[in-house]
């Protein structure tokens, strides 16, 4: 199956297909892709699976993806990429759109708030009024 047709994509795990990523992973040996291909789901989909139901780790993700089979089945290492500013500016851009909802969350709760007082100050006030014309 071609990586761009995915059909399983957003579709739940069956248990069925679960026992058979837990036999492709830990007994057949078969390389992320394979079995992503075999489940017409994403390598990332996969992952996700394999540590969700403890098959595997993260470390042990991160290192399947330092280390692959290429066309000719030699084993290839990459070294991981020292440039960390893709990453630093995701970060930030993140940062930035937290700061942004907590901002926005705060401004919420003090239109909440204003609210309230108001609710209850006008019945406070209805109260008194009310007590005004039964004396």
């Amino acid at each position: 199956m071609t990586p761009t047709n995915r059909m399983r994509n957003r579709n739940k795990w069956t248990v069925p297909e679960i026992l058979t990523l837990q036999r492709e992973f830990e007994l057949l040996k078969l390389s992320l892709q394979e079995i992503a291909d075999k489940h017409g789901r994403s390598v990332c989909a996969i992952e996700y699976k394999l540590v969700e139901e403890d098959f595997a780790t993260w470390e042990q993700i991160f290192e399947l993806r330092l280390t692959y089979p290429n066309d000719d089945d030699d084993e290839v290492s990459i070294e991981p990429s020292l440039n960390y500013s893709n990453d630093e500016s995701e970060v930030s851009i993140l940062g930035d759109r937290v700061f942004s909802l907590e901002k926005t969350v705060t401004e919420m709760k003090n239109l909440v708030t204003q609210m309230f007082d108001n609710m209850m100050s006008n019945s406070s006030k209805k109260q008194n009024s009310l007590n005004t014309c039964i004396r």
